[in-house]
């Protein structure tokens, strides 16, 4: 990505992607879409990184493939992406989070799911239940790296960052 020209679309680029992407390292019948961890997959030029969460018990997004818990938190495998943009501050990816059809409590994972994204210290005992952040400087740290697709959206502005997409197909229960 560092040889693209920086006023090149987004939209225009064609990007790497990995299909249901936290599910690399599981082994367990049919859970698997790839073979690498999420570092292998960036090292090996995917920009595009599919994840379906889930929540079913505790107070933790978990990586779902259908039904079945990967063995990774959701913090875990974004943290292993900040990682990545930190060292590879001219690469960009394309994170799509979908909440998994299969696993139970859909809204409770969508109201986590917005909660890591939107946190509130300035309401610190209403987010007791929705703990993400060690700090509010970490908070800050991760947000700085999110940015929401629009169609103009230029590499330039993308490098360093992470262009988020929501699937909410599924959601909320129905």
């Amino acid at each position: 990505m560092s040889n693209l020209r920086d006023d090149t679309a987004v939209r225009l680029v064609s990007i790497p992607g990995a299909h249901d992407a936290a599910t690399g390292t599981v082994n367990l019948a049919g859970t698997s879409c790839q073979n690498m961890n999420i570092n292998d997959l960036f090292d090996a030029g995917v920009r595009y990184f599919d994840f379906r969460v889930g929540f079913t018990a505790g107070t933790e997004l978990r990586m779902y493939h259908g039904p079945i818990d990967v063995s990774r938190t959701f913090k875990g495998v974004m943290n292993d992406l900040y990682k990545k943009l930190e060292d590879h501050p001219k690469e960009f990816v394309i994170v799509e989070v979908t909440i998994e059809s299969a696993t139970n409590q859909k809204s409770n994972a969508a109201d986590h799911l917005t909660n890591y994204f939107r946190h509130n210290y300035d309401k610190p005992e209403e987010d007791v239940y929705y703990t993400y952040w060690d700090c509010q400087s970490d908070y800050e740290a991760a947000k700085a790296k999110w940015l929401y697709f629009r169609p103009e959206l230029t590499v330039e502005e993308a490098r360093g960052h992470m262009i988020l997409l929501f699937n909410d197909k599924y959601c909320r229960e129905e």
